[in-house]
């Protein structure tokens, strides 16, 4: 990882989505060669105060740097892109609709 290429900007909710910016990391990590190992740090280096912040939060007691790649991809991931929710009252009236 001697010669980086390129660089890349701390990760703003307000300007992109997690989706867009993991995909703009994995790139950075390819152009990069950047080794598994290598992954977390960089990503925590590359956050940004308030999403260090809230990563933090998410995984204490855990420290994020202890933490695979993966794992802290997911955390990102559940808090700024949440599975949608399936109301229980909505599922009813759709099975009540449907046994019709």
């Amino acid at each position: 990882m001697a010669n980086l290429v390129n660089f890349i900007d701390h990760f703003n909710p307000k300007l992109e989505t997690w989706t867009l910016y993991e995909k703009r990391l994995n790139a950075y990590f390819k152009a990069n060669d950047t080794p598994d190992e290598k992954k977390v740090p960089v990503l925590l280096s590359v956050l940004g105060r308030d999403t260090f912040a809230l990563l933090t939060s998410l995984t204490s007691p855990t420290d994020p740097i202890d933490m695979s790649y993966k794992d802290v991809k997911d955390k990102l991931q559940a808090h700024f892109n949440p599975a949608p929710q399936r109301n229980g009252r909505t599922l009813s009236l759709c099975h009540a609709a449907n046994a019709r």
